[in-house]
């Protein structure tokens, strides 16, 4: 082989090396670009999904505080509605000794006792246990 040829063999040589050099940096810039696009579409679908969790547990935090803060003042307003019944029952229990006094209305003294035990009861229901007062 002469010395033209064996420099055009490398020549040739160095070409293809070279090719496929410059193919295979492409191919990996190629992979990588899409290999982010493919890695970003899941981080996006993960955040998306997050974004609705958080979203949700807001409007159940939301709603939480709302219910929380409807409790809060049906408890403050429980103890009025206690003296309430209270005076409620006494206000039948004098009804019941009036008509039992006048000996006729039975009927009635009886639905007055009644009432008054039923109000107690709910007064009693009502009624703040120790470990809240303490509070």
């Amino acid at each position: 082989m002469t010395t033209q040829q064996v420099i055009a063999l490398a020549a040739i040589c160095a070409f293809v090396i070279g090719l496929f050099a410059y193919a295979y940096w492409f191919g990996r810039q190629e992979g990588r670009v899409r290999g982010r696009i493919a890695s970003d579409l899941e981080h996006e679908s993960t955040i998306q999904r997050l974004e609705a969790s958080l979203e949700f547990l807001r409007n159940d935090h939301r709603h939480l505080a709302a219910h929380a803060k409807r409790l809060k003042d049906a408890t403050s307003l429980q103890e009025q509605h206690r003296h309430t019944l209270l005076q409620i029952a006494e206000s039948l229990r004098i009804a019941a000794e009036t008509w039992s006094a006048f000996k006729t209305g039975k009927k009635l003294e009886r639905d007055a006792h009644r009432l008054r035990n039923e109000a107690l009861a709910l007064a009693d229901l009502l009624k703040p246990t120790e470990q809240e007062a303490a509070a």
